[in-house]
């Protein structure tokens, strides 16, 4: 039977969050995005520059089927298409001028080159995986490089007191009530 996958600790989110300090592009962006935001590698990996906007005076990231589209993906389910504010920490590393300097009409990580499928999430999967595991140290097999942030993100949620109702919205989890 497949083991069950394990969220980050705390210990594990600092060491790779700074060890990103010297990486650039989709290294440097992806685990951070997933970290703050609890989105899936996927809705982040094929994200277009166009989708970081301001929304209510709230900085965001836009996960939506039409931009999915353009790198042949789709969303998960129904609840997938929302907006995710963007946290301080994110801003306060950057992220807005990294976006910023992209073609507003191109990829958010024109650097994570496609894969066999058309997508952009299967290359950084793969990359960060393994930089994680050989730079980083992150060796236990049932923390997944990508997924394991989502685990993370809602036991945050979850410590902070949030209802389900929130977190599952912000994490695009359908709800079953």
């Amino acid at each position: 039977a497949k083991e069950k996958r394990l969220p980050f600790h705390d210990q594990d989110a600092k060491s790779i969050l700074r060890a990103t300090r010297k990486t650039s592009g989709y290294k440097r962006w992806m685990p951070w995005l997933t970290a703050y935001t609890g989105a899936r590698l996927e809705e982040i990996a094929g994200a277009m520059a166009s989708d970081v906007k301001r929304i209510d005076g709230i900085w965001c990231i836009r996960v939506s089927e039409e931009s999915r589209a353009l790198d042949g993906a789709t969303l998960k389910n129904e609840g997938s298409e929302r907006n995710v504010p963007l946290h301080p920490a994110v801003i306060a590393e950057g992220f807005l001028k990294y976006a910023s300097k992209l073609p507003e009409d191109g990829p958010l990580f024109p650097d994570a080159k496609p894969d066999r499928d058309g997508r952009r999430s299967g290359t950084a999967t793969k990359q960060i995986g393994r930089w994680m595991r050989e730079k980083v140290g992150i060796s236990d097999p049932r923390k997944a490089p990508s997924h394991s942030w989502r685990h993370y993100f809602k036991t945050i949620c979850r410590r902070a007191g949030l209802p389900e109702e929130i977190h599952d919205a912000l994490t695009g989890h359908a709800n079953g009530s």
